[in-house]
């Protein structure tokens, strides 16, 4: 049996519109908005490894957590992944 081969528009065209896409991203933002937040402060020794900020994305939402040594109070998931990070390194 044969199978239809992919042309070029088919791989081409996205399955999902920009508005579906525009959607699921604020779906994703909302939920995070309303996760419980909890302290981060990462010590200015970490500045060589991650830059004057440390960049954390999950699923689409990403937030900046300045590294300076002070008490930032970000979402949990955001928060186990940046601890994951520094305990890579250490």
């Amino acid at each position: 049996m044969t199978t239809k081969a992919n042309s070029t528009k088919t791989v081409n065209v996205p399955e999902t519109s920009n508005a579906a896409l525009k959607k699921q991203l604020d779906a994703a933002k909302a939920a995070f908005a309303s996760e419980k937040t909890v302290p981060l402060a990462i010590p200015q020794t970490f500045r060589k490894t991650f830059g004057s900020e440390m960049f954390i994305g999950i699923n689409g939402v990403f937030i900046n957590v300045p590294i300076d040594g002070e008490t930032h109070l970000v979402p949990e998931p955001f928060y186990l992944h940046a601890m994951q990070a520094i305990n890579a390194i250490q």
